[in-house]
């Protein structure tokens, strides 16, 4: 990529090479000529997609985390997982209307249709797409979200559209390791912020300044303390790579990361409880920080 468009042909076509990937087609005619000269050798590299109307959705990663099969729906559990559309100002109204059933009654009887299955899957495909999920923007500025739970890390790369709500570009979650877990809870949320830079790195890493929201407040004053651990001094040098600044979200507010961090299927159970060592088994419900 770096020999196909060089010093030469990066004048003339406004084309920067960053990873192996095209960042800009601005003169989309000399790049057109410059990639069909080239087809064989650009076309091995299975990073490549050229002249695409959209691009597959691995690419930004959601599938794993908003489509995954095998939930065991509950009533507790579908409450938990409604907070993130709902974070999306009536964009999934459709499919979130109160009125359309009873079942968020605490008094009704728990019945998992194929209609919800329906409503459920369409919930899910609409956080995958347009206009939820967006293509990320350069020209403006990103923000990240972030939190942790007993047993997983969740976080987004976020950006306002033209009219200042929020579009995710990016989800990303994992489960907790064994050690992470009996990590204090201000450490969990401090790995939960180093994960989503080192995820977003691409994005992140350079002059321009971005906000990353956390629902533990006490992370906008860590630099600052005198009294830290030595795992903490470790991350801080690799935090002073990047340009950014530390806001509190309460966990009410802060949807997306809190429904990332807490997927079903991340939790502990009762089962493998004492072969990780911890002494408290962690739920899907439990609210705990």
């Amino acid at each position: 990529m770096d020999f196909v468009f060089g010093p030469d042909a990066a004048g003339n076509t406004g084309v920067v090479v960053f990873v192996d990937r095209l960042s800009k087609m601005a003169h989309l005619a000399v790049v057109g000529d410059l990639v069909l000269l080239n087809a064989k050798s650009l076309t091995t590299q299975a990073v490549s997609a050229f002249f695409k109307t959209k691009l597959p959705s691995r690419f930004i990663g959601p599938f794993k985390v908003v489509a995954k099969k095998g939930l065991v729906y509950t009533l507790n559990l579908l409450k938990k997982m409604r907070t993130h559309p709902v974070f999306y100002v009536g964009l999934l109204k459709p499919y979130l209307d109160p009125a359309r059933s009873s079942r968020w009654c605490s008094d009704a009887a728990w019945d998992w249709t194929a209609e919800c299955q329906q409503v459920f899957d369409a919930v899910k495909q609409g956080l995958t797409k347009a206009p939820n999920l967006a293509v990320a923007d350069q020209d403006r500025p990103f923000h990240v979200v972030c939190d942790a739970s007993d047993f997983a890390i969740g976080c987004a790369l976020m950006q306002h559209d033209h009219e200042g709500r929020d579009r995710v570009v990016y989800y990303q979650s994992r489960q907790l390791k064994t050690a992470e877990r009996n990590y204090p809870v201000h450490d969990k949320e401090l790995l939960a912020m180093k994960y989503a830079f080192a995820k977003f790195r691409v994005y992140l890493l350079g002059s321009r300044p971005f906000v990353v929201y956390t629902g533990h407040a006490a992370l906008r004053t860590a630099i600052k303390s005198p009294h830290i651990s030595q795992r903490t001094v470790r991350w801080l040098l690799f935090f002073a790579e990047y340009n950014f600044q530390v806001e509190y979200k309460p966990g009410r507010l802060n949807a997306v990361a809190d429904a990332l961090s807490r997927r079903p299927d991340y939790a502990v159970h009762k089962t493998d409880a004492n072969a990780i060592g911890v002494e408290r088994t962690s739920t899907p419900s439990d609210k705990s920080r």
